[in-house]
């Protein structure tokens, strides 16, 4: 049973704060469809949108792939990207 927690207003805004100093957000685009056709057809993964992510991120020189999806945490990796869990230890 998951149980959910309530942060104040002011946890929230710092910690999105400090975030933005380590996250570099990053956007799709049509080059990174190229790819992604490529690797769907390879079957190199079977999640179409995942790999529309992690195609941009790697285009964007993202090296570590922080998430909490279960499916692309059992890669462990893309191609020279690691991916990490999400979770605070």
């Amino acid at each position: 049973m998951t149980k959910k927690r309530k942060y104040s207003a002011s946890d929230v805004i710092a910690t999105i704060d400090a975030l933005s100093l380590e996250i570099t957000p990053f956007y799709l685009n049509h080059h990174d469809f190229i790819h992604v056709k490529r690797d769907f057809v390879d079957e190199v993964f079977n999640d179409f949108e995942d790999l529309m992510v992690l195609n941009s991120a790697l285009r964007c020189e993202c090296n570590v792939f922080v998430t909490n999806d279960k499916t692309l945490l059992e890669l462990g990796e893309f191609k020279d990207m690691k991916i990490n869990d999400a979770k605070v230890v």
